[in-house]
Order: structure tokens, then sequence, then C-alpha cells
């Protein structure tokens, strides 16, 4: 082995040390391996593998192309591109290769035959539904038939306190952002029975 100078940085002392040799089967190793692949072959630094290059003149193989598999023209009559990638594992640029290998191509991709998932019907909400303080099964009053000729006018009324809090046995009644006593819930509810008639 050739020995080579090195200078401690720490010390500044020299340090000599052995260069490892080309290995014998490098040349053929190159021809089946990639540079980071001979470095975990031979356990060595990436400058080492750089230096035998250099010195034998040999390139090693650029890239290591996945193969074909062997079961490829099943897996093509069943699934698309996309599913292959996730069934094998590779990306979509190696299954391009493998169909440009082999010429045959996968299952299409059919948009139509995927179905949405089916939606769960919503609730008919409609404006002025009546609020929960007011469904009781209490007799129906002349404030009631009043606050049913609001909500006709796309009004939310229900009873509520004098702060307008919904409230069941509340004195007030509340149409929209409005406070309404029981006389002016009976008089805006005439108001819009003499407009509709």
């Amino acid at each position: 082995m050739t020995e080579m100078v090195r200078i401690d940085k720490r010390g500044g002392n020299r340090v000599r040390h052995e260069v490892r040799p080309i290995p014998d089967d490098f040349a053929q190793q190159a021809k089946e391996k990639n540079r980071c692949q001979l470095v975990r072959h031979y356990r060595t630094s990436d400058k080492a593998v750089g230096r035998w290059m250099d010195e034998s003149g040999v390139t090693p193989r650029r890239t290591v192309n996945r193969l074909v598999p062997d079961n490829w023209e099943q897996l093509c009559a069943i699934h698309t591109a996309a599913e292959l990638t996730r069934l094998l594992v590779a990306d979509i640029k190696v299954i391009k290769r493998w169909i440009a290998e082999t010429e045959i191509e996968p299952v299409p991709f059919d948009r139509r035959t995927i179905k949405p998932p089916p939606r769960k019907p919503q609730a008919f909400k409609q404006m002025g539904a009546p609020h929960k303080s007011i469904i009781r099964d209490k007799p129906r009053s002349i404030w009631d038939d009043a606050a049913d000729v609001l909500r006709a006018e796309r009004w939310a009324v229900y009873r509520c306190d004098e702060k307008g809090r919904a409230d069941m046995k509340g004195r007030y009644w509340r149409a929209g952002m409005v406070i309404l006593t029981p006389d002016d819930l009976l008089a805006r509810a005439e108001k819009y029975r003499r407009r509709a008639a």
C-alpha cells in the first residue's frame, strides 16, 4: 500500500496513513453497481471510490433500473397505471418505462366508473321555522296565531324573556332581532294581515 501524508488540523502534526489499493474485482462490480452501492459494498468512502475510478478508468453504472415484474402482463390486465404505482410501490416514471419496454398497456383510467360517495339527505331548513321554545302541547292562543303570521313573512318568532333569550314561559316575543310585547305582536301581525288582504 502507498502512503499519504495528511496534516492534523488540530495539532499541526503530519499523520501518515496507508492508501487502500484498488480491489481486484472493482471492474466487475462497477458493471453491476453504481457509485453509492460500491461505497457500501467495499465499506469505504466516496472519495476512495472516486480515486479508484480515476486510476482504473472504470465508470460505475449510473443507475440501477428496476426490472419488469414477472407477472406484469397479468397485472396490466386488471389494474390502471395509478393502481400499479401503489401496488408495486413504484414511481409513475418506472411504470411508464416498463410500459415502453414491454409495450403492454395497463387498463385505461375511466372517470365514469368512479361513483361519488352517497350524500346524506339534508333536512329542509325553512326560514322562520318554529323555535323549540314554542313547540308544546298547550292549546294555541291568539299570540301563537299572530306569531305564525309573522313566520309566514320569513320572520323567526318565539317567546323570550325581557333580554331576548328563548323562554317557553316568557312574557315577551322575539321577532328577528326585535323584542315585542304581546300587544306589539298582535299589532304587527294585524298589519301583515291587512297587507295580504
